[in-house]
């Protein structure tokens, strides 16, 4: 049975630029290469770090946005909490 879809994408990391969030992306895409992934966090600069840091470990395409994240309303999430130090 094949299963079709009209999301953007299939998860959305939110936190991706947290130690834990690296780990969950990176692990992500290079384990799920076949997932639509992107990434989301509160730096743009850090988000893109995040996203060149996936590029190296998999050729999955990853996209990243402040803005676009608040759209994706039609995705599964990851939610990574923070304030834990």
């Amino acid at each position: 049975m094949s299963i079709t879809t009209s999301r953007a994408y299939d998860i959305v990391v939110f936190g991706a630029t947290g130690f834990t969030g690296v780990l969950v992306a990176e692990y992500l895409a290079t384990r799920y290469p076949h997932l639509r992934l992107a990434i989301a966090g509160r730096s743009r600069s850090k988000l893109s770090e995040v996203q060149g840091r996936l590029a190296e470990v998999s050729e999955h395409k990853v996209r990243g946005g402040s803005g676009e994240a608040r759209r994706m309303g039609d995705a599964d999430f990851v939610t990574l909490p923070g304030g834990w130090d």
